[in-house]
């Protein structure tokens, strides 16, 4: 005779975690209300339920659990939040639906430091980096291996990213260019046919001062904002208060 081999049933915790993962309509009401269970319940590996919902593709479960009182910002030993999730995915619908309905960080950092918008350039997906531009995401924060978007960018090969990613970054106002969070530079041809290169950094209220010619650097120096002339001082600083007011506003307008 074959022996007969019965499946072990499943315990409530595990029957839980299955019916997070692939039940078509996951039943809050019960597991929340009737089994004692909460929204915020954490699998083996200290992943949250929405995580563990959104990997296996259950995003209307997601939602429900969210409506029922779930931290949308929690995350697992990873600190991946649930936009970065959507991100990395290319999932514009479900990014914009996280930012229009919950308090979730647009810029949160993982446990290397990236943020969705990294997530959405590493993985490809320039509708999704561009929407979150859009909504505000800063392209200028370092992960901490000190690389910023661009830095990504370029080591997705992918032009249509890099085109759009340095065209973000670095905004032009007259002859002034967004080369960082508090910093703008402006380049010109000296007389002698060099390149001089300023950079006014209105966090350190300092000037890069930098001149190369063609076989390389011809100079270098810092100067302090009360040595420079107050005109140029001036501009640069209107030219900061314009392309920070830009940012804030959807793109193209």
């Amino acid at each position: 005779m074959t022996e007969q081999i019965t499946e072990k049933p499943l315990t409530i915790d595990e029957q839980f975690w299955e019916d997070l993962k692939t039940a078509d309509s996951f039943d809050c009401d019960t597991w929340f209300s009737d089994m004692n269970f909460t929204p915020d319940e954490r699998d083996s590996g200290g992943y949250p339920a929405i995580a563990v919902a959104y990997k296996n593709g259950k995003t209307e479960t997601v939602k429900e659990l969210i409506a029922a009182g779930a931290d949308v910002k929690a995350t697992g030993p990873d600190q991946y939040t649930l936009l970065m999730r959507a991100a990395s995915q290319g999932d514009l619908e479900f990014a914009r639906w996280l930012l229009d309905n919950t308090d979730i960080d647009i810029n949160a950092q993982d446990k290397d430091g990236d943020t969705a918008l990294n997530e959405s350039v590493y993985h490809k997906h320039p509708k999704t980096a561009e929407f979150l531009l859009d909504r505000g995401a800063d392209p200028y924060i370092l992960n901490y291996e000190k690389e910023n978007l661009w830095d990504w960018a370029k080591k997705t090969k992918n032009q249509q990213l890099i085109g759009m990613i340095h065209k973000r970054m670095h905004p032009t106002y007259k002859n002034f260019t967004q080369t960082g969070h508090n910093s703008v530079t402006t380049t010109e041809k000296t007389p002698a046919g060099a390149i001089l290169s300023q950079t006014f950094n209105f966090k350190s209220r300092m000037v890069s001062s930098v001149i190369s010619g063609e076989n390389g650097l011809l100079s270098a120096e810092h100067i302090r904002f009360a040595a420079m002339p107050q005109r140029i001082v001036a501009e640069a600083g209107e030219a900061m208060r314009i392309l920070h007011s830009r940012r804030k506003l959807p793109h193209g307008k």
